[in-house]
């Protein structure tokens, strides 16, 4: 009889383990609330090169206002991320020189608004409603070296240059100023 007790026991536990279970997988799955609440007010992407066909030896960037480009040559040590919020849209660039090893080195910024002080202007350009769109770039100056090699070091600071490469683009756009 007691057997029977507990066979009952246990077919009432079972539901409450599964839901239990159940909410732990789906908590991993799905990660924190907090998180969903930053993507609501920025929409942030790791995103690819494209191989400028034109040009095969230079990388590009298709953005809302232009193409940008930086040369082919940093295509295995450079990625970036681009940021969308309401009124800008930021390409954040980093220097991969090590798998192991993720360096954020600048930040090129088309904005509604004028650039922050910290922020070194390129210039404006008509945006494709019309406005005034203002581009800029914040160049990470305060890169901690220090752990890493001077082959690393080296790269990471050839790959900042390539910011001109896409000044140089962003002066061809149409209206600039």
């Amino acid at each position: 009889m007691q057997g029977i007790c507990l066979r009952e026991d246990n077919v009432k536990r079972k539901p409450i383990i599964i839901l239990l279970l159940t909410a732990v997988l789906l908590s991993a799955l799905f990660g924190c609330s907090s998180e969903k609440q930053v993507k609501n007010t920025v929409s942030q992407s790791s995103a690819l090169f494209t191989v400028d066909e034109a040009n095969p030896d230079w990388l590009m960037i298709e953005t809302d206002y232009g193409d940008i480009r930086i040369s082919r040559t940093y295509e295995e040590v450079i990625r970036y991320e681009e940021e969308h919020s309401a009124d800008s849209t930021k390409y954040v660039f980093y220097a991969i020189p090590d798998e192991d090893i993720d360096i954020e080195i600048y930040t090129v910024i088309f904005s509604l608004k004028e650039p922050e002080d910290k922020a070194s202007y390129i210039g404006s350009f008509n945006g494709k409603n019309g406005e005034r769109v203002y581009a800029s770039y914040i160049m990470e100056d305060n890169i901690n070296l220090g752990q890493t090699d001077a082959g690393i070091d080296d790269l990471v600071y050839a790959a900042q240059e390539t910011v001109n490469d896409i000044i140089h683009c962003v002066e061809q756009f149409p209206g600039f100023e």
